[in-house]
Parts: structure tokens; sequence; C-alpha cells
């Protein structure tokens, strides 16, 4: 692979990332007690672990189609 795959790879990992955290980030309730905290810090590390494997998994698969897409077939419609 040539630098400006690795590039637009990890440019689209990243956005893809940004768009997962806008959409579904921000329904958290604010803790009451010091288990409430101990609970929402571990909520929010596998929260952010999950849109980190999640960006890269949908990322990769919108890369690997964008870039291996056919564009000499012409589009037809039945």
């Amino acid at each position: 692979m040539r630098a400006i795959d690795y590039l637009t790879w990890t440019v689209t990992i990243i956005i893809t990332f940004v768009v997962l955290v806008l959409i579904g980030g921000g329904l958290e309730p604010d803790p009451i007690g010091p288990q409430g905290r101990a609970i929402l810090r571990l909520y929010r590390f596998v929260f952010v672990s999950g849109m980190i494997v999640a960006a890269l998994f949908m990322g990769s698969l919108f890369w690997i189609a964008l870039k291996f897409w056919d564009r000499s077939q012409p589009i037809e419609i039945e």
C-alpha cells in the first residue's frame, strides 16, 4: 500500500469514530455517590473502547468499499 492509502484509511477511521461518538454519546446519568462514580468510569472506558473497535471495523469497511469499487461498470437499474 502507498502512503496515501494509509493516510486515507486513518482519516476514514477517525471520521467514523467522531461520528459514532457524536451519535451515541451523552446518555450517561449523573453519579450520586462514590460507587456511582466508579461505575461511570468503567462505563466510559467500555464505551470508548467499543467505539474504537467499531470505528476500526466500520472505517476499514468503508475504506475498502471505496478503494476497490469497480468504477468502470455502468450503473444499471432494472
